[in-house]
């Protein structure tokens, strides 16, 4: 076939080719770019609202601390220090163990301390009871319990002496009994006459005497 021929015959796809690549694909590489438009639309729009949302917010931090081992929590709203406590995994508190500030407490951020009550073995006068505290003397340990000292009563360790944690406080008590006797005392009577009784009768009997002449008639 000669040239003109084989134009004759390709000019309809070439004019197919054109048009699809006006029309087609030109309105494929608009879409695919307001794809990408969109996209980074969508990014910018989400950390816009990430940042307002952080901005109004804000990130809260708290620190457990647990006898010295610190446990950090971070939200995005406030808590009570109670589920503060939950979202760290604290061990299960006793009821003598101290935490600051108080459970039911709402806070913003900061520390939530947790001081645990230790146990101690008290033992007054062979009975023995064991007890949890956080005191730091015996003497403190025994007016917590309610238990008042007479003088003479002994404590080991001495009430100035600090907690023996996880080991034994005795009291030994001091009683006195008084008891009443009556017993029979072997004596003997002596009689003794009273001089100045015998003097007195002697005196009485003058006067008398003289009483009795002065009233003797004269003759």
């Amino acid at each position: 076939m000669s040239g003109p021929a084989i134009r004759s015959l390709t000019e309809p796809l070439r004019l197919f080719n054109r048009w699809y690549n006006t029309h087609i694909m030109d309105t494929t590489r608009l879409v695919r770019v307001l794809h990408r438009r969109k996209a980074v639309l969508f990014a910018i729009v989400g950390i816009l609202l990430g940042g307002f949302f952080l901005g109004s917010t804000g990130v809260h931090t708290y620190v457990v601390n647990d006898g010295g081992n610190e446990t950090q929590v971070v939200t995005f709203h406030s808590m009570s220090v109670r589920a503060v406590l939950a979202k760290a995994n604290t061990r299960v508190l006793r009821p003598e163990d101290v935490v600051t500030p108080d459970t039911a407490a709402v806070i913003s951020h900061g520390e939530v301390a947790i001081v645990r009550a230790r146990r101690v073995t008290l033992t007054i006068d062979h009975t023995s009871e064991t007890i949890y505290s956080i005191v730091g003397t015996v003497g403190d340990l025994l007016v917590e319990n309610g238990i008042k000292l007479n003088t003479a009563d002994k404590v080991s360790p001495d009430p100035t002496d600090l907690v023996p944690y996880n080991e034994e406080v005795v009291v030994k008590r001091t009683t006195y009994a008084y008891t009443s006797k009556t017993e029979a005392i072997a004596y003997q009577r002596v009689y003794k006459k009273n001089p100045y009784t015998w003097k007195s009768d002697a005196v009485t009997s003058a006067s008398w005497a003289r009483t009795a002449s002065s009233r003797r008639p004269s003759r």
